[in-house]
């Protein structure tokens, strides 16, 4: 068993052979993660987690993006977008980021100067064949996650009752609401997937990945009806205790949970039949390439019967929840799959991107969750993050948990800080993960969306008409102990690159501290700004309108801040959430709200960004 600690950015770690697949996600769309990665970059990070074992990668993907063309119905892809369209501006005032030739927005290094739909096609393809360049020349096992139920939106006159709203950010996709074996959607679901198995057919394994927003939930009973008749799937569950047993656990309440189970019926009522009807798996097949299906968050309860459904070969993938916190809560739900029949996959959530830039510790709930995984024979398990600098704490356990029965996070922890910051801080440190632990449990809780890196996120304090919630207060608590017992570690550092460890999470941990303050503020100020018709001038003070102009004045103020500590020891990662942080809690709220205070204190109009 190796003794020095796996992180990112150390030496190699003696291999051991396991089973498990061990893989890491290796792309998304948001300005906090992988996708705003070079080339050089992803390649760098695909040979540091092969050498803490992971013997796997998987680029997850988004219709709207520029790496598979396809036509379907004599209408060709014409557009193609990052960052699902989003535009945040990067210039001399942007703090920490000197702005390269030519640059006014953010964007992946791989597409600067890629003006066209075929530019970026092709910026895209070098871009992910680069990638996998790396991962088969050292033989990981390779995965590409795809959308096949959403399509750009230029496809939307195939479909029979296609959405109108947006989908997701952007409003750049569409998907059909109405009989999923219509035979336009069928058409469009084969040449969508045909493309992919063309153009990446080196790849080993597709996963098939249910929306997060379904939409097809219209002829739910038909389908499951279907699936009764030929695989007896009430015999084991009624439809009824199906949709009753989806969880209200998950964010959007039991509404949401509904309609996610009711969609994934369908769903998998078209895999049956698509499976059958178009040839893909066979056509899979003689390329070596594997499928499996990723069901959708609120979906567990189907563990029961999916070993029936699905075709022999098609694997599972499943998050059981948003976070690692929330999903210990439904790990039962792993009990039901038979994985003698079915290869499972577990997706571990090391941070979620809800959290934005906050920092997030879940090493204790995903030990949990991955020893439930070992126990029950599951094929292995895939990460889900977004930025990658205070992830080697995390990293390190799941580097050795695959093949050490005995292993636990205070174990690895140990050894982890002992190594990087030095005995003499290994104490004081893993007090600091205790910390953010129980602070990430409640974000998870009660600030689940705070800080999601979209444009107009901090529109929300604007408009909110409840009290702060609870959380923000303790959380920022929790955050500030964390700085004074990081700050107290300075004489006791005793490893090479410790003190610049140290500052970058001290400068994280400000920023975090700064953000939520800023949040605070705006909505203390939106609150002071509504209560001026009914304000005795007078009386009071001070003015309601001048008390809302002086918490916005430091909001942003606090925000500046936020950015100087972050920029203080930012490493290139980092870049992108420079970017995108100094927009939403700086550039947007000046414009947030010196929007609010133009207009009558009574309106109701909303003034979020779009």
């Amino acid at each position: 068993r190796p003794t020095r600690s796996a992180c990112i950015g150390s030496k190699p770690v003696v291999s051991v052979s396991n089973a498990m697949m061990r893989c890491w996600r290796q792309f998304s769309d948001l300005a906090t993660g992988p996708a705003m990665w070079s080339l050089e970059r992803h390649q760098a990070v695909t040979r540091q987690v092969f050498k803490l074992r992971f013997n796997s990668i998987v680029i997850s993907l988004w219709p709207q993006q520029p790496f598979v063309d396809f036509e379907c119905g004599g209408i060709r892809r014409q557009d193609a977008t990052m960052l699902f369209g989003q535009k945040f501006p990067v210039d001399a005032d942007t703090i920490g980021v000197t702005p390269g030739p030519g640059e006014r927005f953010l964007d992946n290094p791989e597409f600067l100067g890629a003006e066209t739909y075929e530019d970026m096609l092709a910026a895209g393809r070098r871009l992910l064949g680069g990638i996998l360049d790396q991962a088969q020349a050292l033989d990981m096992h390779t995965m590409i996650g795809l959308q096949p139920f959403e399509f750009p939106v230029e496809f939307r006159p195939l479909l029979d009752t296609p959405t109108r709203e947006g989908i997701q950010l952007g409003g750049r996709t569409c998907a059909e609401r109405g009989d999923l074996r219509h035979p336009g959607h069928m058409a469009l679901v084969q040449a969508h997937l045909d493309a992919y198995l063309h153009q990446w057919s080196r790849v080993d394994e597709l996963t098939l990945v249910m929306p997060e927003f379904p939409k097809a939930d219209s002829a739910y009973r038909d389908a499951w009806e279907a699936l009764d008749r030929k695989f007896g799937v009430a015999s084991v569950m009624s439809l009824d205790q199906l949709i009753a047993e989806s969880s209200g656990l998950t964010p959007g309440g039991r509404e949401r949970a509904d309609r996610e189970m009711k969609s994934a019926v369908s769903m998998l009522h078209f895999l049956d039949g698509f499976f059958e009807q178009s040839g893909i798996l066979e056509r899979g097949a003689a390329a070596d390439t594997k499928f499996t299906i990723s069901l959708a968050v609120t979906t567990a309860p189907l563990f029961k019967v999916i070993d029936r459904v699905l075709p022999p070969g098609v694997g599972v993938e499943n998050v059981l929840e948003y976070t690692a916190s929330r999903a210990v809560r439904r790990m039962h739900y792993m009990e039901d799959l038979d994985a003698t029949r079915v290869g499972a996959l577990l997706d571990v959530t090391l941070q979620d991107d809800n959290g934005g830039w906050l920092p997030q510790v879940a090493t204790q709930s995903v030990h949990l969750l991955l020893r439930q995984a070992q126990r029950l024979g599951w094929r292995g398990f895939v990460t889900r993050y977004w930025p990658v600098g205070d992830l080697d704490p995390a990293v390190a356990c799941l580097a050795r948990s695959a093949w050490d029965a005995d292993l636990t996070p205070a174990t690895v922890y140990e050894d982890h800080f002992d190594h990087v910051f030095g005995p003499r801080a290994t104490a004081d440190m893993c007090r600091v993960m205790r910390l953010l632990e129980d602070a990430t449990i409640l974000l998870d809780l009660d600030l689940f969306y705070f800080l999601f890196p979209v444009l107009g996120i901090m529109g929300v304090p604007l408009e909110r008409t409840e009290p702060t919630p609870e959380a923000l207060t303790h959380v920022r608590a929790m955050y500030e102990q964390c700085r004074r017992i990081l700050l107290r570690q300075g004489d006791r550092l005793e490893a090479p690159s410790a003190a610049e460890r140290l500052e970058y999470m001290v400068g994280r941990l400000e920023f975090s501290i700064g953000a939520m303050t800023d949040w605070e503020l705006l909505a203390d100020g939106a609150a002071a700004f509504r209560a001026a018709p009914d304000a005795d001038d007078e009386a009071a003070s001070r003015p309601p309108a001048e008390i809302a102009h002086d918490c916005f004045r430091r909001a942003i103020e606090s925000g500046e801040a936020a950015l100087r500590a972050a920029a203080r020891a930012a490493r290139p990662a980092d870049r992108p959430l420079l970017i995108a942080y100094y927009h939403l809690l700086v550039r947007e709220v000046r414009e947030l709200t010196s929007k609010m205070m133009q207009r009558p204190p009574e309106s109701s109009v909303s003034i979020r960004g779009s």
